[in-house]
Parts: C-alpha cells; sequence; structure tokens
C-alpha cells in the first residue's frame, strides 16, 4: 500500500467588487494538480487586477450635502483626529469608479492608498506590471487545509529577474485571523 499526503481535490474562487462589472461568477476547479491550477488561477487574477487598477478614474464632482458636510467637518471620519494645518482635510474616493466616498484626513487617505510592488515581473513568457497587494481570504484555512495550501507554495510565483542577472524574491504575508 503506498502513502499519499495530497488530499486537496479542487478549489472555487471568485472576484468581489463594489463595481459589478469586475466580479465574476466562481471558478470552481475540480482535478488533477488542483495546488498548480489555484496557484495559476491567482497569479491571472492578480494580472487582472492590477490591470483594473492601473486606470485612475478622477473623483466624480461632489453632491451639494455631501460638499456641506466636507465643508463643515472638523475631524477624520477614519480615524476621528481634528483637521488643522498639520492634518489637512481630503477627499477620499475610489480611483475605480471616482466616487467619493468619505471624508479624511491626508494621512488616513494615504494609509487607505493601494500598495503597489512597482516591479517588472516575469510570469510565462510575458512581462507585465504587478501594481497592487492582493489580499486573499481562505475559508477554514486555520487548521488541516493550511498545510496544503503553503505545502504547494513555489517561489516560481514571486521570483523576479533583474536586467542585470539578478533573482530576488516577493514577499509573502500571512495574517491569521480567527473568529
Amino acid at each position: 500500500m503506498k502513502k499519499l499526503d495530497v488530499h486537496v481535490s479542487g478549489f472555487c474562487c471568485y472576484r468581489i467588487s463594489s463595481e459589478p462589472k469586475y466580479c465574476t461568477p466562481p471558478n470552481v476547479y475540480s482535478g488533477p494538480d488542483p495546488m498548480t491550477k489555484f496557484y495559476d488561477h491567482v497569479m491571472e487574477e492578480s494580472r487582472v487586477i492590477s490591470k483594473i487598477v492601473s486606470h485612475t478614474v478622477p473623483m466624480r464632482r461632489m453632491t451639494s450635502d455631501e460638499h456641506k458636510l466636507h465643508e463643515a467637518a472638523t475631524e477624520c471620519v477614519n480615524c476621528g483626529d481634528p483637521f488643522s494645518d498639520r492634518n489637512l482635510k481630503v477627499r477620499h474616493h475610489d480611483h475605480v469608479s471616482g466616487e467619493y466616498l468619505f471624508l479624511s484626513c491626508q494621512k488616513c487617505n494615504l494609509h487607505l492608498k493601494l500598495r503597489k510592488a512597482g516591479k517588472i515581473r516575469k510570469y510565462g513568457k510575458k512581462n507585465y506590471e504587478e501594481n497592487v497587494l492582493l489580499p486573499i481570504l481562505f475559508h477554514n484555512l486555520k487548521n488541516y487545509d493550511a498545510h496544503f495550501v503553503l505545502k504547494h507554495f513555489e517561489k516560481k510565483y514571486v521570483e523576479h529577474h533583474g536586467e542585470d542577472g539578478s533573482v530576488s524574491f516577493d514577499d509573502v504575508e500571512v495574517t491569521p485571523q480567527n473568529l
């Protein structure tokens, strides 16, 4: 009898967005080599999402009600700190839709900005700019499943080749969150 340690049989992923045109139906895979298929799917999603967010849409005109709230506000909606000459009042907006979201201080507005990698990535035969940090949420990853997801992760997914022949790797962070 041969003992196998591979128990992953498939995955289901879908993209969610406040912009319905960017949402996707569930992508369900069950078959041979599901972990490679999963990581390939995640890398493709990263490319698509980076392309979506690389086109910044200017903020739409504020409504008169939004403008009145903006003028009357004395503190940041996000952190609660008062506005001052050193803590400026700014309009936080969605760069994909152009929708005004809320009033914030300049510090919070910068912290809420998408994190950019800013590196040229090589994946397969194509080079592309990886623009944003892609958060991925897993259901039930805290126990059994985490072992398989992490065990099958390959460095090729975060590898960069410099023009000078150097090789570097992106950081991969795992942030546990137990509810």
